[in-house]
């Protein structure tokens, strides 16, 4: 990709060239006279929509106590359990900073380990609020599957590949690992409950991540299927040491990608970049930490973030305090950054992983210079798979939204496929705000 400012010229493995706007995500096969556009106002309305902290999800660390000892893990098996006093304060919070619709995200460690505290989430949570809830994989009674079933809400099961594969990665003292995520995963599937993968890329089993997501796909045909391609580092350390490298993760990540789009299935870290470049909503926050996001954990603690919570950084008591963090951590995305502000995936990238940033260069506003690498190869590769899927003999122009999107399966952008949408599409921007902000 060769860039002249905010435009891109492209040219797609398939020889078709482009000129690529990263502000504006148009595509136009018009390589002389591309679209004027006023990258002024353009930015001023992307801030605006940025500085403006609305939030659309929280996280409620049930416990840090988890019965598997994954290698990779970040969060702390001291962090504790959550008190029914402190989930009846976060609910409480929650409802006055966020009294529209809003997702609750249940997590551990092994939240179902607490039973109790989960139902006293689920019930306690309202009825406009999406749940969903991750595990690892552990015994659930009915009456918490009946509860969420009847909530329509979301299970994520991690399940990191086959048998061998994911016992190595996610030991279960004295047990088998995988068997135990699987009747977790029908479990909850047989009570009504929609259920997604969630699958691990770790140095060690890189190479054959597509072999596994494709296994896990057709043989348990989930709701939704999640790549976790960046490992958060351990409380105190700088990378994690399970981490590939970040070739190995865009390998990896396409390769799935391109399976999932033939199954028709949904994969929601990718389609966090692939569906704002079709639809032309710039994606300006990637993780709701920044000024979206509620995360209580024990002890009475509160975060705009779900791993510093964990390691007790930017942890606050009172709402005094984290409504200053939410506006803090708002700006912290790239249209604000003038070193991001000529990369093409100024406002597809969303800034990345604010902890990740801080672990790894010590400030907030770092950056990590793999997982650049890696969303501008993710960037050229989405682009160059839109266009060698037009038709040859186009007349050079822009594209529509129509063309970008006919090569995807139908209904899968629908917000029906997405276990959190409220969070996810919030930070996005859409053509009606853009024009509402200017």
């Amino acid at each position: 990709m060769e860039a002249n400012g905010f435009l891109h010229h492209f040219v797609s493995p398939g020889g078709i060239g482009a000129v690529f706007n990263s502000l504006t995500l148009e595509i136009t096969t018009n390589l002389h006279s591309p679209s004027p556009f006023d990258p002024e106002t353009i930015l001023e309305s992307c801030r605006s929509f940025c500085s403006s902290p609305s939030v659309t999800m929280a996280t409620f660390f049930v416990t840090g106590d988890c019965p598997r000892k994954c290698g990779y893990c970040f969060v702390p098996g001291t962090l504790g359990t959550l008190t029914t006093a402190e989930v009846d304060h976060g609910l409480e919070m929650l409802s006055d900073l966020a009294p529209g619709k809003a997702d609750i995200l249940i997590y551990g460690g092994e939240p179902l380990l607490k039973p109790e505290i989960v139902l006293r989430i689920i019930r306690g949570s309202g009825d406009d609020r999406n749940l969903c809830l991750a595990t690892g994989g552990w015994g659930v009674s009915r009456e918490v599957a009946g509860a969420l079933a009847e909530r329509n809400g979301f299970v994520i099961v991690s399940i990191d590949g086959a048998k061998g594969v994911h016992n190595e990665l996610r030991p279960l003292s004295g047990g088998d690992s995988f068997q135990s995520a699987v009747r977790t995963f029908h479990a909850f599937r047989d009570a009504g409950c929609r259920v997604g993968i969630s699958l691990t890329v770790t140095r060690g089993n890189a190479g054959r991540v597509r072999e596994d997501f494709g296994y896990l796909m057709e043989t348990l045909k989930p709701d939704d299927m999640g790549i976790n391609a960046w490992m958060h580092p351990r409380p105190g350390l700088s990378s994690n040491p399970f981490e590939a490298r970040w070739e190995d993760v865009f390998d990896a990540v396409t390769g799935c990608l391109s399976d999932a789009l033939s199954a028709g299935m949904y994969v929601e870290q990718l389609f966090r970049r692939l569906r704002p470049l079709v639809t032309r909503a710039p994606r300006l926050r990637d993780c709701p930490s920044r000024g979206g996001r509620l995360v209580f954990v024990p002890g009475g603690g509160v975060s705009p973030c779900d791993c510093m919570a964990a390691a007790g950084v930017n942890t606050v008591l009172d709402r005094q305090g984290i409504q200053k963090l939410l506006s803090d951590f708002s700006t912290l995305v790239p249209v604000f950054r003038e070193g991001c502000l000529s990369c093409p995936c100024v406002a597809l990238c969303g800034g990345g992983c604010l902890y990740d940033a801080l672990a790894c260069t010590g400030c907030l506003t770092g950056v990590r210079e793999e997982r650049c690498s890696y969303e501008r190869a993710l960037l050229k590769w989405m682009v160059g798979t839109i266009l060698d899927n037009q038709l040859l003999d186009r007349k050079p122009g822009v594209l529509s939204i129509g063309e970008m999107t006919a090569f995807l399966p139908d209904g899968i952008l629908e917000k029906a496929r997405m276990p959190q949408p409220e969070a996810m599409l919030g930070g996005e921007m859409t053509c009606l705000q853009r024009a509402g902000s200017n």
